[in-house]
């Protein structure tokens, strides 16, 4: 490895940095240099989950590039529930002669797909075996690489001890206008939002994605909700697909071609089908408590967004409803934080580990 070779590859890392996996997981960060002559004429680097990967963003503008340093080997598959073109196609395409890769892409049915793509083009690769040092920036890529379900996140608003709503019920609005633009972004970055009868009945929300620019959000997951909906409900006011997931066989008057009815079944079961049947990689769950507990009892939540607002309710209804651990040794570890002010909240995201 070369000091020039070093030295590009670590401002690509820098590049990738620029991210966090709470907006593009479960896609990796990555990061791209384009050159020119041998001199840098643009940075990309991959910003949120179903946006513009890193080597796309570093070419969109610079067709006369004809160098790449990219973080991560480029994507080379096709099909299925992928969104965007190949990233070895848009290179193959471009006026890019040489490319540098960080690590192999460590997927083993694309691992060095996208070399001898490449190379099979007469464009010259080099690998530099940062794999460790990608290793350490994608946690959260890593540790979903082999799962089957999506990639699900479970977000809610509390107070500083740690209740959702108040003793008599209410919870609009805990967190703050700035808290809840950035659950907006959540949302867009995410395919699906679920939630459970409890949230539909209590907040009668629209589960949409308001006043964003790029938004993949196009399906809401209503778990044990059909019996209790009728047409006044938000839920119904749009042209999302609908999954309803429900122990009453049902087709009510209000059902369109949005509305897909299936029997409630185990909750491993559902989020199999959501991945497998739906193609869902990326899920946002906004509620209830005792939903949420579910999931996380069955091991379906990835990771956890807390907004915490600097109030006090003394009581109210938890942001988790369900029997506890016996002591803080088998507690669940929540890890890689990832923390960020809210004109005085405060947004917290883990992984679970």
């Amino acid at each position: 490895m070369s000091n020039r070779d070093f030295n590009l590859m670590q401002r690509a890392f820098a590049e990738a940095a620029k991210s966090d996996w709470l907006f593009t997981a479960p896609n990796p960060l990555v990061g791209a240099i384009a050159l020119c002559d041998g001199h840098v004429v643009a940075y990309g680097h991959h910003q949120q989950f179903g946006q513009a990967h890193a080597e796309e963003m570093a070419l969109q503008d610079c067709p006369q590039a004809d160098e790449l340093y990219v973080t991560l080997e480029p994507c080379s598959s096709t099909g299925g529930a992928k969104k965007r073109a190949a990233c070895v196609e848009l290179i193959r395409k471009s006026n890019v002669k040489r490319v540098v890769i960080g690590a192999t892409d460590p997927d083993p049915r694309h691992a060095g797909r996208a070399v001898e793509l490449l190379r099979q083009q007469g464009i010259e690769v080099e690998l530099l075996n940062c794999d460790e040092q990608f290793a350490a920036q994608n946690l959260a890529f890593l540790s979903h690489l082999t799962r089957k379900v999506p990639f699900t996140l479970v977000k809610w608003a509390s107070t500083a001890d740690g209740f959702i709503a108040s003793s008599g019920g209410k919870s609009k609005w805990i967190s703050n206008a700035e808290s809840r633009a950035e659950v907006h972004q959540l949302r867009s970055a995410s395919q699906a939002i679920a939630v459970a009868k409890g949230t539909v009945v209590t907040d009668n929300p629209s589960l949409t994605a308001r006043d964003v620019e790029h938004n993949v959000l196009d399906t809401k997951v209503l778990i044990g909700c059909a019996s209790a909906v009728d047409n006044d409900f938000k839920i119904l006011r749009d042209e999302m697909q609908r999954l309803w997931f429900d122990s009453d066989a049902c087709s009510p008057s209000w059902s369109t071609d949005a509305d897909t009815f299936h029997q409630q079944a185990d909750l491993v079961e559902i989020w199999e089908q959501l991945s497998k049947q739906y193609h869902l990689n990326r899920i946002l769950v906004e509620g209830g408590p005792r939903f949420i507990h579910s999931l996380i009892h069955l091991g379906l939540v990835h990771a956890i967004v807390k907004y915490e607002a600097p109030l006090l309710f003394g009581g109210g209804m938890p942001a988790i409803a369900a029997d506890g651990f016996d002591s803080p040794q088998q507690a669940m570890r929540l890890e890689h934080e990832l923390r960020r002010g809210h004109d005085g909240d405060l947004r917290r995201a883990w992984l679970i580990t």
